[in-house]
């Protein structure tokens, strides 16, 4: 009986072990991996073989490479990009000539940390096609689409120099920042710059947008020009989270955090004059700082919050769980944006806001703010009017 309990506890140890393995998978650009998808922690084909030495390998061949490109990539694992992935910082892979090559990933567990690296030797001649790239960035009004690398529409013309090119005609873009990449073949594996690049659109208008792009220099422009006026009636949208939540997770105030395209969180403007407001009653809130900021027109392209804070958040904070009412003003034409906090549950006390946001500004009909003791007559505070007699 001794013996029997001992090997069926062996067994049970070893199939305890056996599902708890970590896989290891190699994700980033497609060039260098097994399919045809970039960054595709899924994709077993990928997934690295244990040597059974605290190393882990995976061998692509017949991979076509060009000199100067950066391909990425890196380690993640149990399939997810949830889980940790090695190293913090992409790595990246370079060749020095043109060809195909046979690439080998290796990771080793140091047993002090994660060491990631890959290797590429030179199988045979490769000659590349003409390379394709696209424009992609954070304007709905400019590209039609929001960061899609697949989007043909946007797709770039190789000139006579070798550079490429895309003008974008008769666009009415509102005023603010408009981010934008250069990805290759639609889609992210090869992209530039590594940080988004940017230009800005000084006040609302029609334009003719010019973006280039030299593929040997990586060197990316967009220049736009102001071809006429144009009146732009905005949707101004709250969006926010508690301090250092991360974008889309629910959320009891703003139903998901940082998410501007959510219509319940859209603001009204008081008949007549440049303020907008939002209401929201009877919020369940945990004690906490909770960042906010106002979006025109469901995008990021154009938004405001605090600017005298180095992340340009507006910020309330809550001292005690409870339920609250919380009402966010915001004036089109001053750029103010506060908010208005009250404690809706007995025994809620001492609500905090952030000093940067003033929760009692009060404006006159024109959307002036109003500095000092206002005098005689009709003001809007709060999205409300009030008579001062």
């Amino acid at each position: 009986m001794k013996k029997i309990f001992t090997l069926l506890t062996i067994a049970l140890l070893t199939a305890i072990g056996a599902s708890a393995q970590t896989t290891y998978t190699v994700a980033g650009n497609a060039a260098i991996l097994n399919g045809n998808t970039s960054w595709a922690p899924t994709n077993t084909d990928n997934d690295m073989i244990d040597n059974g030495d605290d190393t882990w390998t995976l061998v692509v061949e017949n991979c076509g490479l060009e000199a100067g490109t950066n391909y990425e990539y890196k380690v993640v694992t149990n399939h997810s990009w949830d889980n940790e992935s090695y190293p913090a910082t992409n790595a990246v892979l370079t060749v020095a000539e043109t060809a195909m090559y046979t690439v080998t990933f290796t990771l080793e567990d140091t047993g002090l940390g994660i060491d990631v690296s890959a290797e590429a030797v030179k199988t045979g001649s490769y000659t590349p096609g003409v390379s394709l790239w696209t424009i992609a960035g954070s304007s709905l009004a400019l590209f039609g689409t929001s960061w899609d690398p697949a989007n043909a529409d946007n797709d770039m013309t190789v000139q006579s120099d070798g550079t490429f090119k895309l003008e974008l005609k008769n666009k009415t873009l509102p005023k603010g920042k408009i981010e934008y990449k250069v990805a290759k073949d639609h889609d992210w594996g090869t992209s530039y710059p590594s940080s988004n690049a940017s230009f800005s659109i000084p006040e609302d208008g029609e334009y003719n947008v010019t973006f280039t792009f030299n593929e040997t220099t990586h060197a990316l422009n967009a220049e736009p020009v102001k071809t006429s006026d144009a009146v732009i009636e905005h949707t101004w949208t709250i969006a926010g989270g508690p301090d250092g939540a991360a974008a889309n997770l629910d959320d009891a105030l703003f139903g998901k955090t940082w998410d501007a395209t959510l219509a319940v969180n859209d603001m009204t403007q008081t008949e007549g004059t440049t303020i907008w407001t939002l209401e929201k009653k009877n919020v369940q809130l945990t004690a906490g700082d909770y960042d906010f900021k106002v979006c025109a027109d469901h995008e990021w392209s154009e938004n405001y919050g605090d600017k005298t804070q180095a992340d340009g958040n507006a910020t309330f904070t809550i001292t005690t769980d409870g339920t609250y009412d919380v009402t966010f003003t915001f004036n089109s034409d001053t750029q103010d944006l506060t908010a208005e906090v009250k404690g809706n549950s007995t025994g809620i006390k001492n609500v905090n806001v952030n000093a940067n946001v003033n929760n009692a500004a009060i404006y006159d009909l024109q959307g002036r703010r109003i500095n000092g003791t206002p005098q005689h007559g009709l003001y809007i505070q709060n999205g409300r009017k009030i008579v001062v007699k």
